[in-house]
């Protein structure tokens, strides 16, 4: 019993000690660690500062696609033309579904 009891007060100190953060003074606030703190200490030496880019004044130049031919266009047009085809033969199949599952419900 006497090996129990020593057990249960050195548990009792060990948990006093942790609920304190550490051992070297109780009375002070724990802290969390934060993301921000590994950061802070590796930009601790750091006392560049940031240098100005003379090129930044400068004005961009706007890239001019290459022209494209007649044939090129038309080609794009009927392209256009065939997938709104398709797209619009879809959407009257798809209404027809919904046309015969709502007639199907109603007839329920």
């Amino acid at each position: 019993m006497k090996k129990f009891a020593r057990l249960a007060a050195l548990a009792g100190v060990s948990l006093a000690l942790a609920a304190c953060g550490g051992t070297d003074n109780a009375s002070e606030d724990a802290m969390a660690d934060t993301v921000e703190e590994p950061a802070e200490d590796a930009l601790a030496d750091v006392t560049e500062e940031p240098v100005e880019d003379p090129g930044i004044d400068e004005p961009v130049e706007a890239e001019t696609p290459a022209p494209v031919s007649e044939q090129t266009a038309n080609q794009a047009a009927d392209n256009a033309v065939d997938a709104a085809a398709e797209i619009e033969a879809m959407m009257g199949d798809a209404e027809a579904t919904a046309d015969a599952a709502r007639d199907e419900l109603d007839n329920e």
